[in-house]
């Protein structure tokens, strides 16, 4: 062979074969020889030729790397080409296309919103400085006995007051506390705000800076009272201040006292508690000014939240028990040494544990972790169902191009090379589909942030697009590449050459498509029965907590909460304040009666005392309810009509009037629970109270029927009423019953507050109704999402089954035509068709039903009053999948029906 054709076959082979460094070698050692042979044939001995020859090919390393550039050339060149051509065959089919993608961007973009508000709720570390290296110090092993201060898990003042000379160890320490709604006067006009008070490290700790002016630091924090000073959130200075520039200076008065604004925090700045974001920001020494009823002592006594930067070459281990042994110390120091030897072994028993802060703190995650975990895997098979679907319409169009891939494999294609060729569509779909799924998240995670926060407390989140949602996007996408495409591309590419190239011939591997389609059809249908199942159980239990007997009647009352403390009312004064607003309540036209209370309904919490009946304590030997221990039996004001305003039915006795004022005998009204935990079903009336011994209690007047005041899952608690004219009353609700539909009074009910005094706060203004739609946050979140998904899974199953029908149509023309013409009956092809549509669907929702028992019993404990085998769910979804299912079906067979015979066998 001529030395010329061997050199141009073995640089093709260079060229185009080149794959691992193994094969190149080779390659280049026999070039080599090659040329060796070719220098030895013009007359050089072998050794002159092998130095001459190397000397040509300029070492083995210089070629390989120029056997890379023409290799990655070449790639390139095949992947444009590869990409153009994926294009121009999407571009020749927009219906396929269409469906295709937009059934990716639901399935994608259903998976990027709920993950963007799980990694806002559960996953994203703080937006401060190297989060990773916060930990929140927490006292471990306190009980009752050995605690300094009361039966507490905060941090004694004394041990706080060491931690933050430990710099060795910790680069900065700093404490923050929560606190109750204060009221904010700007320019005469009051309102309530969230205020968190925190020490002077607190942003140094977390490497932060002002937006504008400057933070609290050390120095605002170490006299009692001293310096009255605010930082104002951001968002907040936009919506009080306007985004007033000169802000800082600006004095405000904060429960009466006058407060100077030093600086605006940063737009994405809320602190450590994650979902809030208090307007503004106290030093601690300002606590008695920020909780009017509290004083300063308090704080002294009691540092519950503690937040501290560990030095990077400090390890965890060593720090925890470093400052375990300096806890002791203190306690011991602060304890006497007076102590027994169980005081000294429970003592021993006080450590110090390190909590990971880089999270923050979360009130979301213990309400929401779980279902938002089980909305993860709602639009996860939701994914999978959108991917059986474009995977059967990607087998459907695979046989309209048999033809095309039999000519392409006959004129040399390699089988690899059609698949890369198909898989590279399959990736224009899956990016058209992310893209518009990014879209469809955008829109997803307003809706369910707005889900989120229509709870009792607003939720503020900030969901972006940023790169960890990006990435999962991407990695969504990638996935559905790999689900939906590569079983399609590897039989679409298995064709026999010979009958597929004939005219009028059908593929013998038409019947091998089919079966991977019905398996997808059958997958597509028990899926979709698992998610309608489960989206049923999660409905009927919401309609469960909405048609519930809560003891009292929401419908045309109004609720509104002020607390008089907060503008300088004490004692005596502010019943006196509120019995006035009351009475211009009353005056209002279309108010029917009005009364208050010291707590709303289902507000997630009350006030609990210990009691006793005739100086004995609760028989929970009755065990009529195990968490009614007599130390959490619920103690609540409230005012004359009350139990008629709230629609309470009273039962026996009777309620609260005018009457039992300060100067009347102390009287109560107790609810049928306590009837049944401290008298075992006697008639209580007459009978007497004590707190405590020798603390004679009030005498009971009254029996009313349970009423929830914890939420609406919450079993009643024994509770007991009190008239607030005959004790203290401090922060209240007011309840407003009206003639018609209580929002139409707002503006008269505000007027009437500004009358009786202009600077009285009011906040949580809303109907009962609403208070109670609201403690349903959760499971509206679950019911709305999981039904929305199950209807679309549905959705999905029935365009998956039209397709394999009308593929299975196409493909049985000439049979259905030969019937026919035999003289087959319309109504015989059409039962035919259905039969085996039908058959599909049955199979898929026996392996739906199956599956759902089993799965159902995971979110047993998100129901309410609904079992995980509820019957009605049952039967109710099969039948509706059911139902859908066979109106898929009918069109292909109506289709076949209309088959004309002369045509059918005509054309083959």
């Amino acid at each position: 062979m001529p030395i010329l054709p061997r050199l141009s076959s073995l640089w093709r082979n260079l060229f185009h074969k080149a794959r691992k460094e193994q094969e190149l070698t080779e390659e280049i050692d026999a070039y080599l020889e090659i040329l060796v042979e070719q220098k030895i044939n013009e007359g050089l001995d072998p050794a002159e030729a092998r130095r001459a020859a190397m000397i040509e090919l300029g070492g083995k390393e210089q070629v390989k790397e120029k056997v890379r550039e023409v290799s990655a050339g070449h790639q390139l060149e095949n992947l444009w080409r590869d990409l153009r051509y994926g294009l121009q065959m999407l571009g020749r089919n927009p219906g396929f296309t269409a469906v295709a993608v937009l059934s990716l961007a639901l399935g994608i973009g259903a998976n990027t919103a709920i993950f963007s508000l799980m990694d806002a709720v559960l996953l994203k570390m703080l937006p401060v400085k190297n989060p990773e290296q916060l930990f929140f110090i927490e006292r471990d092993g306190a009980t009752p006995d050995m605690d300094i201060k009361g039966p507490n898990r905060g941090l004694p003042y004394s041990f706080y007051e060491q931690l933050r000379a430990q710099r060795e160890m910790l680069a900065g320490v700093c404490a923050f506390r929560g606190s109750p709604p204060v009221n904010v006067v700007v320019d005469g006009q009051a309102e309530f705000a969230d205020a968190q008070m925190v020490s002077g490290g607190f942003y140094r700790v977390l490497g932060v800076n002002a937006l504008l002016g400057r933070t609290i630091n050390e120095e605002d924090d170490k006299v009692p009272g001293a310096h009255p000073v605010a930082l104002i959130n951001y968002k907040y200075w936009q919506r009080r201040f306007g985004g007033d520039p000169i802000i800082v200076g600006k004095s405000i008065a904060v429960n009466g006292h006058p407060f100077t604004i030093i600086g605006v925090t940063p737009q994405d700045f809320f602190g450590v508690w994650v979902g809030e974001a208090p307007d503004l920001w106290a030093p601690t020494m300002m606590y008695a000014q920020i909780r009017p009823d509290r004083s300063i002592e308090e704080y002294f006594n009691d540092t519950q939240n503690v937040l501290a930067r560990l030095n990077p070459e400090i390890s965890e281990r060593r720090a925890s028990a470093t400052l375990t042994g300096l806890l002791q110390q203190s306690l011991l120091a602060a304890s006497g040494s007076q102590l027994s030897p169980e005081e000294r072994q429970s003592l021993r028993r006080q450590r110090i544990v390190l909590a990971p802060a880089s999270r923050g703190l979360s009130r979301l995650r213990a309400q929401f972790s779980e279902p938002l975990r089980i909305l993860m895997a709602v639009v996860g098979l939701v994914m999978l169902i959108a991917c059986a679907n474009v995977a059967n319409l990607l087998l459907a169009r695979a046989t309209a191009r048999r033809k095309e891939i039999a000519v392409r494999l006959a004129l040399g294609a390699s089988r690899l090379r059609l698949i890369r060729q198909l898989l590279t569509e399959s990736m224009l779909l899956a990016l058209a589909g992310g893209v518009l799924g990014l879209l469809f998240a955008r829109w997803g995670s307003g809706f369910l942030l707005a889900l989120v926060g229509s709870g009792l407390n607003p939720v503020f989140l900030k969901l972006t697009l940023d790169a960890r949602v990006l990435g999962f996007t991407a990695a969504a996408s990638l996935l559905a590449v790999i689900l939906f495409c590569l079983a399609p591309a590897w039989s679409a590419t298995r064709v026999d050459l010979t009958p597929t190239l004939k005219d009028g011939a059908r593929s013998s591997r038409g019947g091998a498509r089919l079966g991977l389609s019905k398996t997808l059809v059958v997958a597509q249908v028990a899926l979709s029965l698992l998610l309608l199942i489960g989206a049923g159980l999660f409905v009927r239990s919401l309609g469960k907590l909405k048609s519930l007997d809560a003891g009292f009647k929401r419908e045309n009352v109004l609720l509104l909460s002020t607390d008089a403390r907060l503008i300088g009312y004490q004692g005596r004064n502010i019943g006196e304040l509120y019995q006035h607003l009351l009475e211009r309540l009353k005056a209002i036209p279309g108010v029917l009666s009005a009364s208050l209370a010291s707590q709303p309904m289902l507000s997630g919490g009350v006030s609990r005392g210990s009691v006793t009946v005739d100086g004995q304590p609760a028989r929970l030997s009755e065990n009529t309810l195990r968490r009614a221990a007599p130390n959490f039996t619920p103690n609540i004001l409230v005012g004359p009509e009350y139990f008629e305003t709230v629609g309470m039915t009273i039962l026996r006795g009777r309620g609260f009037t005018a009457q039992d004022n300060e100067g009347a005998p102390v009287v109560a009204v107790v609810n049928e629970t306590f009837v049944r935990l401290y008298f075992d079903g006697e008639d209580p009336v007459g009978q007497s109270i004590s707190f405590g011994p020798n603390r004679v209690g009030p005498e009971i007047v009254g029996v009313v029927k349970d009423a929830m005041y914890m939420s609406l899952r919450e079993r009643a608690l024994p509770t007991f009423y009190r008239s607030y004219l005959q004790a203290s009353l401090r922060e209240t609700t007011f309840y407003i019953r009206t003639a018609d539909d209580p929002t139409h009074i707002i503006a008269a009910v505000r007027q009437a507050a500004h009358e009786v005094d202009a600077n009285l706060p009011l906040h949580n203004i809303k109907t009962l109704t609403k208070q109670v739609d609201e403690s349903l946050v959760q499971e509206r979140l679950i019911g709305s999402v999981s039904s929305f998904f199950g209807l679309l899974a549905l959705l999905l199953a029935a365009i998956g089954l039209y397709g394999i029908l009308a593929y299975a149509v196409s493909q049985r023309t000439h049979e259905i035509g030969v019937r026919m013409a035999l003289g087959a009956h319309r109504g015989a092809v059409l039962r035919m068709v259905l039969r085996q549509g039908m058959k599909l669907v049955l199979v898929g929702v026996g392996l739906g039903l199956a599956v759902s028992l089993a799965a159902t019993r995971i979110i047993s404990n998100q129901l309410f009053d609904v079992t995980p085998t509820d019957p009605a769910t049952f039967i109710g979804a099969p039948l509706l999948l059911l139902i859908v299912a066979l109106l898929a079906c009918y069109a292909p067979a109506r289709r076949a029906t209309k088959v004309d015979p002369l045509v059918a066998l005509r054309c083959e």
